[in-house]
């Protein structure tokens, strides 16, 4: 088995005869499951996602391998025996082939550097990942990896495919994480000249040097082995361009240069722990001045709204009041977002009115004896939920 894109992955248009349309579904989308000759979008498969591109400028929405057949998704039928010229998203095939031929590249020199095998890898939107088979490695260890990749990319290394038969005694000594049950044909082997063999269905460069460089990322522990993230090729770039655009809104917002970024993030740091440490402080003093007002008071109903409060204003004022039979009704947020909101007072009372309030905040809440406490979505009509439980408590008391 083999597809011209595996024999030509860098030929952006072809030729080919439509050999069946058949009506199918993708993911609750009717189209048809169209399968050609020959074709140059590849299918998923070998960790390397499938192709998009045109077929008669129809669409292609998905190319899955089904045996020997490549079949493609598109959405509109292709009338069999009918010439079918065929585009590539040149874009999208390129960078999955950098990034193909970077985890070969990058699994070669890390399995014959310290002997960490491959145990599985992802070709991600952004970055890619492989998994390693030890449980941690050392910054040395990714420096050292890293600089020897990308000599093997400055050497301007060449990449070739090599075709075997299932049963050829030479695949014994060719690197491989195993053949499906259902391939039919020669088996691909992509070797790295002088660094790496392995078996692979994949479209991959023809040189190292098309990969421009690669970086290694950050490592994190998985089911006790390591993955490390990666970018390859134009990702190296991309990504740059995007840390240059940020870097620049950096200093025209902090009013410093980039080597100053960090100091100056980490004194603003320290100047906003040491702001909302002091308004967490003012609010409880609020808090508490508002119980001390209703309790010089003979009123048994206090509403309270505050914008800019939080639970801990709330529990502060609920915990100061000294008439345990008043009926008391809090509520921080913002009038258009919601926020949060506390009732207390009588049990019979309370167990009554709470699931009214918090219908009437457009929210949900909950509680027992004596206390319903419960999330809103809005306050705009705060001024009438406060006469409502205002009221009620009147009622119960008549």
């Amino acid at each position: 088995m083999a597809w011209e894109c595996q024999r030509s992955p860098y030929l952006r248009q072809f030729e080919s005869k439509v050999v069946s349309c058949t009506p199918a579904k993708l993911e609750g989308k009717n189209g048809f499951d169209v399968v050609l000759e020959d074709t140059i979008l590849f299918p998923a498969g070998g960790g390397q996602p499938d192709d998009r591109g045109t077929i008669n400028e129809v669409p292609v929405h998905d190319v899955r391998r089904d045996g020997s057949k490549a079949v493609h998704f598109t959405e509109k039928s292709l009338e069999v025996d009918a010439n079918a010229h065929i585009v590539v998203d040149w874009n999208r095939r390129f960078d999955h082939m950098q990034q193909h031929t970077g985890q070969h590249l990058i699994t070669a020199v890390f399995e014959n550097r310290y002997g960490y095998k491959t145990l599985s890898w992802n070709l991600g939107k952004v970055k890619s990942s492989i998994e390693l088979s030890c449980k941690s490695m050392t910054q040395e260890e990714i420096d050292c990896a890293e600089l020897e990749i990308n000599k093997a990319i400055k050497a301007n290394t060449p990449v070739s495919v090599h075709l075997y038969e299932k049963d050829d005694p030479g695949l014994e000594k060719i690197r491989s994480r195993g053949i499906p049950d259902d391939f039919a044909g020669p088996v691909r082997v992509v070797e790295i000249e002088n660094i790496d063999a392995n078996t692979c269905c994949g479209t991959h460069l023809a040189n190292l040097s098309h990969l421009q460089m690669i970086k290694l990322l950050h490592t994190e522990p998985t089911r006790g082995c390591t993955r490390i993230h990666f970018l390859a090729g134009n990702r190296v770039m991309n990504t740059l361009c995007s840390m240059i655009n940020t870097e620049r809104k950096l200093t025209q917002i902090l009013s410093c240069g980039p080597e100053d970024h960090v100091d100056q993030v980490q004194k603003l740091q320290k100047t906003a722990k040491s702001s909302q440490k002091a308004a967490r402080n003012y609010l409880r003093e609020i808090a508490t001045l508002e119980a001390e007002k209703f309790n010089n008071t003979s009123d048994l109903v206090l509403c309270v709204h505050r914008e800019d409060g939080d639970m801990d204003f709330l529990n502060v004022i609920n915990s100061k009041i000294r008439n345990k039979n008043a009926i008391i009704f809090l509520s921080v947020g913002s009038n258009s977002t919601g926020g949060q909101f506390l009732l207390t007072g009588p049990p019979s009372l309370i167990d009554k009115i709470g699931p009214s309030v918090a219908e009437r905040l457009q929210g949900k809440g909950g509680g027992k004896k004596g206390r319903y406490q419960g999330k809103a979505k809005a306050f705009n009509k705060i001024t009438d939920v406060q006469e409502f439980v205002k009221n009620s408590a009147v009622a119960d008391s008549s």
